[in-house]
C-alpha cells in the first residue's frame, strides 16, 4: 500500500514506539501513585509536558493532556463557555473549521449561545472585512484553525487574534494540522489557547493537548479525579503521553527537513497532474499560503469516491475533499465554503505527504490518478 493520507494520521515512529514500551511493561504504574513507581511515571508525564511545550515554543501557561485534538477542541470551546460568567453570548468560528470545532460550538446553542460563522474567500482565507464586522463586543470566543486539514490554507493567526483581543474576546486556534510542519510563533504570541495532537506527528493515537495561556480560561469537562490539576479527570495514559513527548522532541529537530521534503513531493505530484490534465484540474490548495504536506485538487466532471475506490484497489491510500452521507457524495463544508464550481466540487481529492513517500511512489500515483480519471470522466 502506497500511503498518501498523512494529514489523516501518521505511523508511529520506531523511536517513539521504543520510548513508549517501558510504560507498558516494567514502568506500568499509575502516575498518581505515591510510591516509587508512581513517582517515576509522574516524572515521565512532566517530562513529556515540557517537550510538548517546547515544540509549541511556549514556556509559561498550562498544558493539559487530552485524548486527542478533538477533546482538546471541545475543552477549549465548551470549557470556555461553561467557565465564563460574561454577558457575552456569541462564539465566532471560521467556515472551514474541523468538525470538532463546528459541532462543539453548535452544541452550545441550546444554552443560549449564538454561533457566528466567519466566511472565507475562494482560497480559504478569512474575509477580513466580514471578520471585523462579526467579531465585536458580543463575542466571548473566536476559534480559527492555524491551517486547514482539507486544503492546507494557513491563516494569519496573529492578526486575527490581535483584533479579537481589541474587542475583548478570547482567541483559540486548532493547530493540529499546522503543528507537523510550521514553526510556532515565539513564546510571546498573543493566542490564548492552542490544540495539538500526537498522531499527526508520528506519535501514538489517543493523545493530544490543549495549551492555555491562563488556566482560568476553561473549566473541566472530564470529571472523576484530580489528574491534570483537576482539568481532566482520569488515569493518565502514560505510554501515549511519553510517546507524544518523544514525537515532539523529534519534531523540533526534524520539522524543517520534513516540511521541505513534503513541499518537494507535493510539487512533483502537481507537476505530473497539470502536465497531463491541466485543463481539467482545479487546484484548491493555495500553494503560496499553505502547509507543504497537503495538496487538494478537483477533477472536472468526476466523482472522487469512485476514483478513490479504484486507487485503493491499485494500492494507493488517499482521501476525498468531500464527505459521504448514506445516499450520495456531497461536497464537504470546506469545498462549499470556498465556492468550488459544481463541475469540480464532487471530484476533490486530497493527497498528503510524509515520511516514506518515494519519488517512484509519487510518479506511480500521478500515473494512476490520470489513468483512472480518464476512464471515469463523465
Amino acid at each position: 500500500m502506497k500511503y498518501f493520507d498523512f494529514a489523516a494520521t501518521t505511523p508511529v515512529d520506531k523511536r517513539v514506539f521504543e520510548a513508549m514500551k517501558p510504560y507498558y511493561e516494567e514502568d506500568f504504574f499509575n502516575a498518581s501513585g505515591l510510591y516509587t513507581g508512581g513517582k517515576k511515571t509522574s516524572a515521565a508525564v512532566a517530562d513529556a509536558r515540557e517537550k510538548v511545550m517546547n515544540a509549541l515554543n511556549v514556556k509559561e501557561g498550562r498544558l493539559i493532556f487530552t485524548s486527542g485534538g478533538t477533546e482538546a477542541d471541545n475543552l477549549a470551546i465548551i470549557g470556555t463557555a461553561c467557565r465564563s460568567e460574561s454577558s457575552r453570548k456569541a462564539i465566532a468560528i471560521s467556515a472551514i473549521e474541523h468538525h470538532a470545532i463546528l459541532e462543539s460550538a453548535e452544541s452550545l446553542k441550546k444554552y443560549g449561545f449564538e454561533i457566528r460563522i466567519l466566511p472565507v474567500d475562494c482560497k480559504g482565507k478569512i474575509v477580513l472585512e466580514k471578520y471585523k464586522e462579526l467579531v465585536n463586543e458580543d463575542v466571548l470566543l473566536v476559534s480559527v484553525m492555524t491551517a486547514n486539514n482539507e486544503i492546507g490554507i494557513i491563516h494569519d493567526i496573529k492578526e486575527l487574534c490581535a483584533y479579537a483581543h481589541e474587542k475583548g474576546a478570547i482567541f483559540h486556534t486548532d493547530a493540529v494540522q499546522a503543528f507537523p510542519c510550521l514553526e510556532p510563533e515565539p513564546e510571546n504570541s498573543v493566542v490564548d489557547m492552542i490544540s495539538v495532537s500526537s498522531h499527526k506527528i508520528y506519535g501514538p493515537k489517543g493523545c493530544g493537548a490543549l495549551w492555555l495561556r491562563d488556566e482560568s480560561l476553561v473549566t473541566a469537562l472530564m470529571h472523576g479525579g484530580q489528574q491534570e490539576d483537576g482539568y481532566r479527570g482520569g488515569t493518565e495514559n502514560v505510554p501515549a503521553i511519553a510517546g507524544f513527548g518523544k514525537a515532539c522532541e523529534l519534531l523540533v529537530s526534524e520539522r524543517t527537513e520534513r516540511a521541505q521534503s513534503c513541499e518537494r513531493k507535493r510539487k512533483r505530484l502537481l507537476d505530473i497532474l497539470l502536465k497531463e490534465e491541466g485543463e481539467n484540474i482545479l487546484v484548491n490548495t493555495d500553494l503560496d499560503h499553505s502547509v507543504p504536506g497537503i495538496l487538494n485538487v478537483a477533477f472536472k466532471d468526476a466523482e472522487a469516491e469512485g476514483m478513490l475506490f479504484f486507487l485503493s484497489r491499485d494500492g494507493f491510500s488517499l482521501s476525498m475533499g468531500s464527505a459521504c452521507n448514506s445516499k450520495s457524495v456531497e461536497p464537504s463544508h470546506v469545498v462549499r465554503a470556498i465556492n468550488v464550481p459544481e463541475e469540480y466540487a464532487r471530484g476533490c481529492v486530497r493527497a498528503s505527504f510524509g515520511n516514506g513517500n518515494t519519488d517512484e511512489d509519487i510518479d506511480a500515483l500521478g500515473e494512476a490518478l490520470i489513468r483512472i480519471y480518464r476512464k471515469m470522466k463523465v
